[in-house]
């Protein structure tokens, strides 16, 4: 849970631990993985750490922390935490569960950056 989930401040007691799932998404190969990746462990300071979780309840095998694609054993190396982690599961669940109003969030910024490409080109 990140601030790309929640705007507010919130705590470890926030999340729903019993419905805590791992999401998966398709890699460069276009294999369907989980959504598992690597960072630099130094901390920005947009973004806190509020809790920990024993992994093994959500992903069945062992974790190595090995460079690779998600399906091959490793894991995408991203470098340092962003503001942002976490934009994959709340695109994806906003696919799922508001499908409409985010295609329509997706058209809209689309059209705003075609919009601003134009602005720049003609200056």
């Amino acid at each position: 849970m990140t601030n790309a989930v929640f705007s507010h401040d919130f705590e470890f007691s926030d999340v729903d631990i019993e419905n805590l799932k791992i999401i998966h998404t398709n890699n460069n190969e276009r294999h369907m993985v989980p959504c598992i990746e690597i960072y630099t462990s130094k901390l920005i300071k947009d973004v806190e750490v509020i809790g920990h979780i024993k992994s093994e309840s959500y992903y069945p095998h062992h974790l190595e922390l090995q460079i690779g694609n998600g399906s091959d054993g490793g894991w995408p190396l991203c470098g340092p935490l962003k503001k942002s982690l976490g934009y994959q599961a709340v695109h994806q669940w906003r696919s799922q569960n508001d499908r409409e109003v985010w295609l329509n969030d997706i058209a809209e910024a689309e059209k705003s950056h075609a919009a601003m490409l134009e602005r720049l080109k003609h200056g």
